[in-house]
């Protein structure tokens, strides 16, 4: 399948690609967290579609990232 782009549908990967924000997060029954992220644009001018990634591994690699998102969403408790 094709984006309007015409470019691959596909997801952002850490491996890869260079998350850009986290959209959302979602809690998981095991209680581990699925954060959804979004992704910077590639070389090829192509942007990953966004994917879920466990918050542990962007703990490990993209701890701010996860700390920028965590404070947001305390400011809106406010």
């Amino acid at each position: 399948m094709l984006t309007e782009r015409n470019t691959p549908n596909l997801e952002g990967a850490l491996d890869c690609d260079i998350p850009s924000k986290i959209v959302s997060a979602k809690m998981l029954e095991n209680n581990s967290v699925l954060c959804f992220v979004e992704w910077k644009e590639r070389y090829d001018g192509s942007k990953p579609l966004i994917s879920p990634i466990s918050n542990l591994e962007l703990k490990n690699t993209y701890p701010m990232l996860l700390i920028e998102y965590y404070e947001s969403k305390l400011k809106t408790l406010k």
